[in-house]
């Protein structure tokens, strides 16, 4: 049995992140008092779940978080094939960075990068085992290791994510996909393959969890 008093503040800890990231992607220094007042509610019932703003952002950040890990695919989803498993993988979190990608200004600049990636790497383990498996097929890049093929493609991601939310609709999923194939090494005719296969796979999956 869920208690009315947990679900209210559920939602009112929901209303209150939802109106922040629509607040923040007007104005990236809005206030508390702004917040709540785009959220319907008085200043005391924000603070009652984050007592700072630095909080607040803590909080869009955890959620986006676990919407990343909600958003990604069943193992048996997942194809064997590495390339079209990795271009899958960034087609399922890539809607999910969209939608907070106005929060980036906010959070880099107040909780950093590095703190930001730490938060929102719930899917990092599977990204790894994917480009090691790659690797080992000889299909991704053998120079550098898998690690650092997925650290420099979740910077990319932000950067990608920043850019777009300077000129909306300039990048897509689908282009992002290219891009991590790309740094993983795969070459421009397999990428594009590899897309395709994935795309069908995704919108499968999307259509099922409509």
């Amino acid at each position: 049995m869920v208690h009315t008093g947990s679900k209210t503040k559920n939602l009112n800890r929901d209303k209150i992140t939802d109106a922040a990231i629509a607040a923040f992607a007007v104005n990236p220094e809005a206030t508390v008092a702004e917040i709540a007042e785009a959220a319907g509610i008085v200043r005391r019932t924000v603070y009652g779940h984050f007592p700072t703003r630095h909080d607040l952002i803590i909080g869009i950040v955890e959620r986006a978080a676990q919407e990343l890990i909600d958003a990604l695919p069943s193992p048996e989803d997942i194809p064997d094939e590495p390339d079209v498993a990795l271009a899958l993988l960034e087609l399922c979190n890539w809607p999910v960075g969209d939608r907070y990608r106005a929060l980036l200004g906010v959070g880099r600049r107040e909780l950093g990068d590095q703190r930001i990636l730490d938060m929102i790497s719930g899917a990092r383990q599977l990204t790894l085992d994917v480009v090691e498996r790659g690797q080992a097929r000889a299909l991704f890049n053998r120079r550098v290791t898998a690690d650092t093929i997925v650290a420099v493609s979740e910077a990319a991601s932000l950067a990608l994510l920043d850019d777009t939310h300077r000129v909306d609709g300039t990048i897509t999923a689908t282009i992002a996909a290219d891009i991590a194939l790309s740094l993983a090494g795969v070459d421009t005719a397999r990428r594009a393959d590899a897309i395709r296969s994935a795309e069908i796979i995704w919108n499968g999956i999307s259509t099922t969890d409509s």
